[in-house]
């Protein structure tokens, strides 16, 4: 099992997910982490952004919303697909 899984709720927010995404894969090659990216229907380029990383990370759960859920409900999503023992939720601005 996984000690740390990284939730990131994501909204038209594609450039500071992109530079976030850098920072956490700077640590995830020295630690095991689970990252889950839940796009809540984001009509800039955030799908691409995401698509960028997904290569870089050994375990990352993309979760796309074809609508927009609300905030609360894209932050469960992710929550319940973590196998991890903590968990930390990002904002996707988070820097």
């Amino acid at each position: 099992m996984k000690l740390l899984s990284i939730v990131i709720p994501t909204y038209n927010r594609c450039l500071y997910l992109d530079f976030l995404l850098s920072r956490i894969q700077e640590i995830s090659v020295h630690y095991e982490i689970q990252l889950i990216v839940c796009n809540n229907s984001s009509t800039d380029d955030t799908h691409n952004v995401v698509n960028k990383w997904k290569s870089k990370f050994k375990e990352i759960i993309i979760i796309e919303h074809n609508k927009n859920m609300g905030y609360d409900y894209n932050v469960a999503s992710g929550y319940l697909r973590v196998t991890s023992k903590y968990v930390w939720i990002l904002g996707d601005s988070y820097l």
